[in-house]
């Protein structure tokens, strides 16, 4: 008897072990709403009895397919910071409820972690959906590096499956380099790092992202950058380094406008980089003695650049220009843009990289600060840039075409048309430059420079057309969609008159480029 109660005991104990691990692993995803006037005593799992306070969202460990609803148009004030993971066919959500008008979180000068800290911060977490908020994380007392939206990893495996999607993100003011502070802080931004909340470094070495979608955000007024990611390895001695980690990481449809330094940043990604239809408007709005420039890639392989536009750049130290192909890069192609009333340049090359791609993208009025469209550093064959099938359109006030540290350069610029306001236009800031530089197939207007005398360049004879090409411009509505420079394919002497360079590509209006390439950003058809 004794033994059938014992035998009872263990097998009641034993269903009920199960039980539990049953439950555990079949938890139904649940939805929680957050509402000003609710109680967080509430269950949170209905509108009626919603949860009240961003610390009770903090204090809960989220599951894999959970939804955490704001309702819209309302305020809070303090940090989001939810904890858990979703999985990647059940990432946890964050999202609004109840109207068009997007919930407010409110920072107020986040400062709780040493490095950078967010209104809305993630740290160590995977497969989440953060959308629809709008975010600010402004204060005139507190002195720290803050964000808008922050998602760190400084563990040591890739943290995947991040979207951030149709936020508005305003109002960041982080100290910034002036103050001695760290670059990486602003709008919406990623950062991978082998260093603990408090500063301290670890041996971590896979703090990367993959598969990280940042699209159809709106970012403005914010320091120091609108939208980046970064992946650093600290070291004891004090030197760092950045190690290419991330992979599929993604910034579409966003719109950046009003910034203390940098537009958009993509770093340290190994492959799949995309970079796309993008809108960056007043970058570089502080005049320091720090680089910064609009939309630029760094340290990164296999990243494409197209069809965005990038305006109103103002300062920006030595760099400032609309585009960067910048440190430790490889194949990396720019394409299909339009940047417009940059006073530092049109693009700028650091050595270093290779097999750099800037083609069929329209240029005007960049440089008006007695300033240069390209910025040059390239110096040898492995690092020479394809820059052809571009409109440069420059302003009466730019100065040369390429500026250089040094005379000797190594460069390929072709099929390119380069229309200038203003006859003292030269090519090179040195006149005795040397090296491996091709210019060939190019067509220019309004100035006379020996480097385009030679090698199939040609001048274009018709005033009236180009004329009409720089107002149909200017009667163009805003907008890259909004382009005209169909006067080009008026231009007879452009067509198949360049040389071919690549294929299976499109130009700048998306037609298929012919075997007989045309001068300029558009294929006559």
């Amino acid at each position: 008897m004794k033994k059938k109660k014992i035998f009872c005991f263990i097998l009641t104990f034993a269903i009920a072990i199960l039980g539990i691990a049953f439950t555990q692993t079949n938890v139904k995803a649940a939805t929680y709403y957050v509402d000003p006037k609710g109680s967080d005593s509430n269950s949170g799992i209905s509108r009626n009895y919603a949860w009240k306070t961003l610390a009770k969202v903090n204090s809960v460990q989220f599951l894999p397919g959970d939804k955490i609803l704001f309702k819209s148009g309302a305020e809070w004030n303090g940090q989001l910071h939810p904890k858990g993971s979703g999985n990647e066919n059940h990432p946890i959500e964050i999202n609004k409820y109840g109207g068009k008008e997007k919930p407010r979180i409110n920072g107020n000068g986040t400062s709780n972690y040493v490095r950078n800290s967010g209104t809305v911060m993630l740290i160590n977490q995977h497969d989440w959906v953060i959308s629809n908020l709008e975010v600010t994380n402004y204060s005139s007392q507190v002195h720290s590096q803050r964000s808008g939206i922050l998602v760190i990893n400084n563990g040591n495996t890739p943290e995947k499956n991040i979207t951030i999607a149709n936020n508005f993100v305003h109002d960041v003011n982080s100290d910034t380099q002036v103050d001695h502070a760290w670059k990486v802080t602003g709008g919406i931004i990623l950062i991978g790092i082998n260093e603990d909340l408090n500063g301290k470094i670890n041996n971590n070495k896979n703090f990367g992202f993959q598969n990280v979608s940042v699209t159809s955000n709106q970012v403005k007024n914010v320091a120091t950058a609108g939208i980046r990611n970064k992946t650093t390895m600290l070291y004891s001695n004090g030197s760092e380094s950045y190690p290419k980690l991330n992979k599929n990481i993604r910034y579409e449809n966003n719109k950046v406008d009003d910034v203390f330094g940098d537009g958009l940043i993509i770093s340290e990604v190994a492959s799949d980089g995309i970079v796309k239809n993008n809108i960056v408007n007043k970058f570089c709005n502080a005049n320091t003695s720090y680089n910064y420039a609009g939309l630029w890639v760094m340290s990164s392989d296999n990243v494409v650049v197209e069809r965005n536009e990038v305006a109103n750049g103002k300062y920006g130290s030595n760099d400032g220009t609309a585009f960067d192909i910048d440190l430790n890069c490889n194949n990396v192609i720019v394409q299909h843009n339009y940047s417009h009333d940059n006073a530092r340049g049109t693009v700028l090359f650091m050595n270093y990289s290779k097999n750099g791609v800037f083609r069929y993208n329209v240029s005007v009025n960049d440089g008006w600060d007695n300033n240069k469209l390209i910025s040059y550093l390239p110096k040898d064959n492995a690092e020479k840039v394809d820059i052809y099938n571009n409109l440069f359109i420059t302003n009466p006030n730019t100065a040369e075409i390429f500026k250089t540290s040094s005379k000797k350069r190594a460069l390929r610029f072709v099929n390119n048309v380069i229309i200038s306001q203003s006859e003292k236009l030269k090519t090179f800031n040195y006149d005795d430059m040397t090296g491996d530089i091709n210019i060939c197939n190019n067509a220019t207007y309004g100035f006379n420079d020996k480097w385009f005398t030679s090698g199939e360049n040609i001048k274009l004879q018709n005033p009236v057309l180009v004329e009409k090409l720089l107002s149909d411009i200017q009667d163009s509505d805003s907008g890259i969609n909004n382009l005209n420079i169909a006067e080009l394919l008026q231009i007879s002497e452009l067509q198949k008159a360049g040389t071919t360079i690549a294929s299976n590509i499109t130009d700048f209006a998306g037609n298929p480029i012919s075997i007989n390439p045309s001068i300029g950003p558009l294929e006559f058809k």
